[in-house]
């Protein structure tokens, strides 16, 4: 079979989360494939006319990796997602001008139908870098240690870390732990708790993969995720994982993996200004935190090690190598239709 020509139109920033997710895609589509690039320019991102350039004219077509909010590229694939039950009109608009739509999770491909978008839409999961993210056994230790993390300014805000903060600064425990992974322009309070340790910086995956190794648990309290990648890296690496079952989040989480924190559905607002997403209350985190270290501490090693390795391997198939592949047989498939 004649390998596809195919275009790829994204961010080059690799730190930036829709960097990685283009440079995976680029670097694993062209082991199948005829790869070219061309990357958004600011004015790209602030809604004007995104250029595929010269170099996407000899392609059998342009796979256009961006946020909802982007200008779309006439008849484009689109690889996208959204971290709210719905996108805005302005946004179904856009993508009304693509060949296709892929998103990561039922959560999106269900709101972003609901919101008026009637082109094609395929469920493209994304993955993890299998060569980096690898399990680790955990062994009980004088002290626990929780992990919280992500970029969490503009957007990133509805990651909800000061709240993971908040509720991990009322824990009693003088052996309890919080390892703060965020990027050097976010801000938190850490309330001058000497429990806490904050990173600022920005750091390859092999270092994340580290990081994953040195916590017990990671929290997450996320308003919304389109898949939420750090669960997924921590699971794998090893860790509990509390966490809502919402939104994309169910397009990898089940019950059995993760300590699942009670919330409610409240009208989204801030940067996402349409549909629904998740609100964790600080006394819930708490008390999930608590239930999490209750159950680790009398728990044989045997069991935990089990139950640990067990989840790991449930999920080894979420990988970026099988996400991309994924993605090379709907675009054939979008291009014999």
């Amino acid at each position: 079979m004649e390998a596809l020509k195919i275009h790829i139109h994204g961010q080059a920033d690799k730190f930036n989360g829709w960097g990685l997710h283009t440079t995976q895609a680029v670097n694993v589509l062209s082991k199948s494939a005829s790869v070219t690039f061309s990357h958004h320019t600011e004015d790209n991102l602030g809604g004007q006319v995104c250029h595929p350039y010269g170099k996407a004219k000899d392609s059998d077509c342009v796979l256009q990796i961006s946020p909802v909010d982007v200008e779309v590229i006439e008849n484009a694939i689109v690889w996208t997602m959204h971290e709210a039950s719905h996108i805005s009109p302005r946004c179904v608009s856009l993508l009304q001008k693509s060949r296709a739509i892929l998103v990561p999770s039922m959560w999106n491909m269900v709101g972003f139908k609901q919101s008026g978008v009637t082109k094609p839409i395929f469920i493209a999961r994304l993955g993890y870098d299998d060569s980096i993210f690898k399990f680790e056994p955990r062994t009980k230790k004088d002290v626990f240690t929780f992990g919280v993390g992500g970029s969490i300014s503009g957007a990133g805000e509805r990651k909800e870390v000061q709240k993971v903060i908040d509720a991990f600064h009322e824990l009693p425990h003088s052996w309890g732990r919080l390892s703060i992974k965020i990027m050097p322009w976010d801000k938190i309070n850490t309330h001058d708790d000497s429990r806490i340790t904050v990173f600022k910086e920005i750091w390859p995956d092999h270092w994340m993969a580290q990081w994953y190794h040195s916590i017990d648990c990671f929290v997450s309290a996320s308003r919304g995720e389109g898949v939420g990648l750090m669960p997924l890296q921590a699971m794998v690496c090893g860790c509990e994982v509390v966490a809502p079952l919402y939104g994309g989040h169910l397009s990898y989480m089940q019950s059995h993996h993760v300590w699942n924190v009670p919330f409610s559905i409240v009208e989204a607002d801030s940067f996402y200004i349409h549909g629904q997403q998740c609100r964790i209350a600080v006394s819930s985190l708490i008390k999930t935190m608590q239930d999490v270290v209750s159950f680790v501490q009398v728990e044989p090693e045997d069991k935990r090690l089990e139950r640990s390795k067990r989840r790991s391997e449930q999920l080894s198939h979420f990988t970026w190598h099988n996400s991309v592949s994924n993605v090379l047989d709907l675009i054939r498939e979008v291009l014999l239709t």
